[in-house]
């Protein structure tokens, strides 16, 4: 189910095209896609420095396999990129500044070069720790190559800013893995888990704890992955920041509001609730389906209070139930508001 939603892209067909074509060699999806977008990345390099005969063109293959390869969503990529081409850049630099002081002045040379690698360092456990890594490594050569040999520090620099142009555009634009977009999947799936359960409960299912435990805890993980992106995400639509967290409340709510009704004895003489819950359960599931192709409706929550109003408060485990549907409806409901944010910024 998961990567099947996972088809829904810029180039949807073209997905579905590769998504069968990896299930049928048994690849995971995300990462053939991965491998195929780096690999592109490597043949562009290989064409534009064959043909334009461009030396030390081995540098550009690295740049990318570096920078795309342990990166995932295109904005973590595009700042690693961008990272490494700073990083070169004031290495490079600071490099050929070395190379002012006459050669017979090797203590000089010497302080002078450990001084900058020590300032690099100091930036090592920072948020830009790979510019001052690459820094540091950057120097480290330049400052070890004879003056007549600068030609291959330009070149490493022209080749480095060529690598950053390919990662960008490929990152950009083939296929680009977006944090948001791999969000808003997970959430399709916890609600379409959440819609399933709900209705297996309404069939009364009590005589399965075991599947509801096991149930209970697949809408547990789903939380746990979404909270192992929330950084990236975050990062990616700064504007909405609030809205991503409130979003994952919610659906700690929901997951509190599911466990109650799953795991609970509840009478099941109420009359009409079938119906409702019915129709609570497409509303559920029109909206799993809704976010999944990033367009979302606002869903009208109806008050289940107001076809009980009359019912008797003696009848304790009753209300309990009405009003555990009640509060899951008032949620899906506020839940869709939020998804409808997140969805208008993510289509750009």
């Amino acid at each position: 189910m998961n990567e099947l939603r996972n088809t829904r892209t810029d180039s949807p067909r073209i997905r579905r095209s590769l998504l069968v074509i990896f299930s049928g060699m048994g690849i995971e999806f995300r990462n053939g896609m991965h491998a195929l977008r780096t690999t592109f990345a490597c043949l562009i390099a290989i064409c534009i420095t064959r043909l334009f005969d461009i030396p030390h063109s081995s540098w550009t293959i690295v740049t990318i396999v570096v920078v795309m390869g342990p990166a995932s969503y295109f904005r973590t990529t595009l700042s690693k990129a961008s990272q490494r081409l700073i990083g070169t850049l004031v290495g490079a630099f600071a490099g050929v500044f070395l190379h002012l002081i006459p050669v017979e002045k090797t203590i000089t040379h010497g302080i002078l070069l450990l001084l900058l690698l020590g300032i690099a360092s100091y930036f090592f456990w920072s948020r830009y720790s790979y510019a001052a890594i690459l820094a540091a490594v950057t120097l480290a050569i330049v400052s070890d190559v004879q003056l007549g040999d600068l030609s291959v520090t330009e070149w490493r620099v022209f080749n480095v800013i060529l690598g950053t142009s390919i990662i960008w555009f490929c990152s950009r634009f083939v296929f680009p893995e977006r944090a948001l977009s791999h969000f808003q999947l997970m959430i399709s799936e916890f609600l379409q888990l959440v819609a399933d359960y709900y209705l297996l409960h309404l069939f009364d299912s009590q005589d399965k704890h075991e599947k509801v435990d096991l149930n209970i805890d697949l809408l547990s993980q789903n939380l746990a992955q979404q909270h192992a992106i929330l950084a990236h995400v975050k990062s990616e639509s700064r504007q909405q920041t609030d809205t991503v967290s409130e979003i994952l409340t919610l659906e700690h709510r929901l997951l509190g509001l599911v466990e109650s009704l799953l795991t609970d004895k509840w009478s099941h003489s109420i009359p009409n609730m079938l119906e409702l819950g019915r129709q609570l359960f497409d509303a559920m599931n029109i909206l799993s389906l809704e976010i999944a192709e990033g367009d979302v409706s606002q869903y009208t929550s109806f008050d289940f209070l107001d076809y009980y109003e009359d019912f008797d408060l003696s009848h304790l485990n009753q209300c309990s139930y009405v009003w555990l549907n009640h509060q899951l409806s008032q949620q899906i409901s506020q839940l869709s508001n939020l998804l409808q944010k997140i969805c208008y910024h993510s289509n750009y």
